[in-house]
């Protein structure tokens, strides 16, 4: 099973799990996710917390309602830059490199910027490479054709 299918699988089950869930009468809102962060993203939102509980006499606000609140408001403003931006810093360069592979082997040939690339990388100069030859025309030889012209000037 190639990585690309592994994926849209699990996106696939985890679809289900969300309609699943919608559909034995769970509210979404009273569920709790467990939701995993980096380091970095943990201290931003402590950050956030700190500002929005200081000064808040009335009540308290948790780090689990920081970041639903931040990802719901978010997700409603996602535009088309935010989706290349995330992807941009998310790209595999291995899966990108079987990707490419992948679509070569289905299409019978590699993209002339791969080829110019792979070439590239490789060390293979194009300048060494033998000239084409001259593609055969439907009424003749080449040769006999260019030759027939120049008589008939």
């Amino acid at each position: 099973m190639e990585l690309g299918e592994i994926g849209r699988e699990r996106e696939q089950k985890q679809k289900q799990k969300r309609e699943s869930g919608k559909e034995d009468g769970n509210k979404g809102s009273d569920q709790i996710t467990r939701l995993s962060v980096n380091k970095a993203a943990d201290k931003a939102i402590g950050e956030v917390l700190e500002r929005v509980n200081d000064g808040f006499d009335v009540g308290s606000v948790n780090k689990a309602q920081i970041a639903s609140w931040i990802i719901l408001r978010f997700a409603a403003s996602l535009s088309a830059d935010d989706v290349s931006a995330i992807r941009a810093e998310h790209t595999n360069e291995i899966v990108l490199l079987e990707h490419y592979l992948r679509k070569a082997k289905e299409n019978g040939h590699v993209q002339a910027e791969m080829r110019d690339l792979m070439r590239k990388l490789a060390g293979i100069d194009d300048s060494q490479r033998k000239p084409s030859k001259k593609s055969l025309q439907k009424n003749g030889i080449n040769d006999v054709i260019a030759t027939n012209e120049a008589a008939a000037k």
